[in-house]
């Protein structure tokens, strides 16, 4: 492990002395290091390991862009949706103050915690229907 984070000879040569397994090691890479073929093939590695990890920093720069889009748009279209209902809970809720008095807390509770859907339904109910259980029924 020290043989392969050893950034010149300096470092090389106490440990070539060492043993002679690392001093072929040391021998083999100068060799290596001569071969205008194998440096080429180093410095193209190189590059590639480069290429990548910009490719990579690149997608997930994309990746994070595109995540925090989708979820402000996702936001945006709960807000929209919850400002909704409570709009047409309070019109629901004046219509039926207006009709059959004022609520109690516990149907204030049902209404501003309905569906758009239960909602609609019960806004469409309060203009045909005789008494307030009739409408929320």
């Amino acid at each position: 492990a020290r043989f392969l984070i050893a950034r010149d000879d300096a470092a090389l040569e106490p440990l070539a002395s060492e043993s002679p397994i690392m001093h072929l090691a040391k021998q083999t890479l100068e060799e290596l290091s001569q071969d205008p073929e194998t440096r080429r093939l180093a410095r193209e590695r190189a590059d590639a390991i480069k290429l990548y990890e910009m490719e990579l920093a690149a997608s997930r720069a994309q990746a994070l862009a595109e995540g925090h889009a989708e979820g402000e748009a996702q936001g945006e279209a709960r807000g929209r949706a919850e400002g909704e209902a409570r709009g047409r809970a309070a019109l629901l809720l004046k219509q039926l103050t207006l009709r059959f008095g004022p609520p109690s807390q516990e149907t204030r509770a049902r209404v501003e915690t309905a569906t758009i859907e239960q909602l609609d339904a019960w806004a469409e109910r309060v203009l045909t229907q005789g008494s307030l259980d009739e409408v929320l029924g």
